[in-house]
This record gives C-alpha cells, structure tokens and sequence, in this order.
C-alpha cells in the first residue's frame, strides 16, 4: 500500500530528482498522481461502488420526481434496484431512442421499471450553476423510495501525504509511470524530456489500457443497444 507522500517519493528517484531544491515541486507532483489516478481508473473502471442512494423526493405540488442529479465523478451506472422490490433489478434503456421510438418522453405513473443515464447537462433548482449528469426513471414514482446504485466511479483526490489512492493496492506502484510521464512534459530545460515521457506513458497504458476518446466515453455513457429494453 502506497500513500500519496511514497508514491511522489518514488516519483522523485524515477526522475532524479531527490535532492533539493526540487526540479519538480511537491504541488507539480501532487498535481500529476492524482490526474494519473483518476487517468487510470478512467481507462480501467478501477473504482466500483454498491448500493449508492437515491431518495425519492417530491416537487412542490407533491408529485414525485422521476429525474435525479448524479454525483460528481461518477463515470457509469451498473445496475439499480428500488428498496421496495430489492430482488428486481431495473433495466437500462438510452432516452434518445426511447424518444426517437416513441415519439416524445414517456408519460407514465407508477414504480419505475427502467432507467437512463442522460449526458451531462445544465444542472437546475439545487444544482443551477453547475453542470450535471442525471438518471431518469420510467415511470415516475407515486410513492416514497429509495434506489440503489452499483456505480464506476472516479477516486476520490490525494490531499494528505498519507492519503492513500481508492484503487487496488496492487496497481499503486504503476501509477508510478503515468506520474512521470506527465511530468517529463513540464516545460523546462531541466525537465522537459518528451522521450523519456513517451516511454513512461507507454508502460502506463500498458499497465492500465488506452485512454478512449471522451466523445466516445461520453455516448456508451449515455447509449444502451435498444435489445437491452423491456418494453
């Protein structure tokens, strides 16, 4: 298990640079872990978190809502189950086509029985300001309840020196190559190396696989091939 304080430390030796004054700062360093940290869990789906909560809450004229802002980080939505009916799983179904399908959103009332992951978007009422992804559920609740998530999900930033990264402590040594491969790239006599920074991002990719194209991460996020429905 390495903490936030070791891994910049075995940064440091890989790039030579243990003695000060530092070529690299302790903040450039924390900086290039946790972009590779969450680098790698984005290419590898490396955090997984069950039964995240959503609690069924209610408008102002007491209808129920059917659309729920998603939390910060999250990358995808495995599966989801109502508190009410724990032993049914709700299926997965891509609005766009839903709507393409159906001709508008469906305007049904009664205990959801599948779900959509829409893109992000302007957040509205609590979260106006920011931006946000949500799930809705077809049909709209008419009763209290909760949902539950089994999510991907980003980890959560170093900040401590014994903060330690919410992946797989076997995978810690080998953030390691992403950390100085990013920081090769710094833009210095003293440090900028793009070859040394090409092989160290290579043994990165090797170890936690291709980074996709964020359009491509943004579509399978909110698309699921139509079989995948009950209608």
């Amino acid at each position: 298990m390495l903490t936030l304080a070791d891994i910049r430390r075995r940064a440091r030796s890989r790039l030579d640079d243990l003695n000060a004054p530092y070529l690299w700062s302790d903040v450039e360093l924390n900086d290039a872990i946790n972009d590779t940290l969450r680098d790698a869990a984005l290419r590898a789906s490396l955090v997984v978190q069950d039964d995240m909560p959503i609690v069924f809450t209610q408008k102002a004229d007491l209808t129920w809502n059917n659309k729920y802002s998603l939390p910060s980080g999250i990358l995808d939505v495995k599966s989801v189950y109502l508190e009410s009916n724990p032993n049914y799983v709700l299926t997965r179904t891509s609005m766009r086509r839903r709507e393409q399908l159906m001709g508008g959103r469906i305007q049904y009332e009664g205990k959801p029985y599948t779900y959509a992951v829409d893109k992000t978007q302007a957040g509205t009422g609590d979260d106006e300001g920011i931006f946000v992804r949500t799930l809705t559920f077809i049909g709209t609740p008419k009763e209290a309840d909760t949902a539950y998530m089994d999510v991907v999900r980003l980890p959560v930033l170093l900040e401590s020196d014994g903060d330690v990264p919410e992946i797989d402590e076997i995978w810690h040594p080998d953030l390691v190559f992403g950390v100085t491969g990013l920081a090769f790239l710094k833009r210095d006599a003293d440090t900028f190396d793009p070859k040394k920074s090409e092989r160290d991002l290579a043994v990165f990719e090797e170890r936690f696989g291709p980074r996709l194209p964020a359009v491509v991460i943004r579509e399978r996020q909110a698309e699921v091939p139509y079989e995948m429905t009950v209608m």
